[in-house]
């Protein structure tokens, strides 16, 4: 009995620490991106990515698509630069698109 007890105890217990939202991404502070393109550029890489903001209006929630393109030496580089710039961070879950120019993919190779 006191075995049971037990064991029904620490199910509760861990089912209360497992519960929770650990990767929690709060609406208004991401960025949403349908789509990137990264290209070669004199200078290293050229990244241009969509955006989408959503815009409230009074019924619906319509998306506004914002085109972010910069120039850096890394892909990552540039990557922060546009979140420099959008001030939100960049959440790649809703990418419907990533397309690659054909020298970066020559040069992958």
């Amino acid at each position: 009995l006191i075995k049971r007890v037990y064991i029904c105890l620490v199910l509760v217990v861990v089912s209360f620490l497992f519960t929770g939202c650990f990767d929690y991404r709060d609406v208004e502070e991401t960025a949403l991106v349908a789509g990137i393109a990264i290209d070669k550029a004199a200078s290293g890489y050229e990244v241009t990515a969509e955006i989408l903001s959503m815009k409230s209006s009074s019924s619906e929630a319509v998306p506004n698509p914002v085109v972010v393109a910069k120039t850096s030496e890394t892909v990552w580089g540039a990557l922060e630069m546009i979140v420099a710039t959008n001030v939100r961070q960049l959440y790649f879950g809703h990418c419907v698109v990533v397309l690659l120019s054909k020298d970066v993919a020559e040069s992958c190779s």
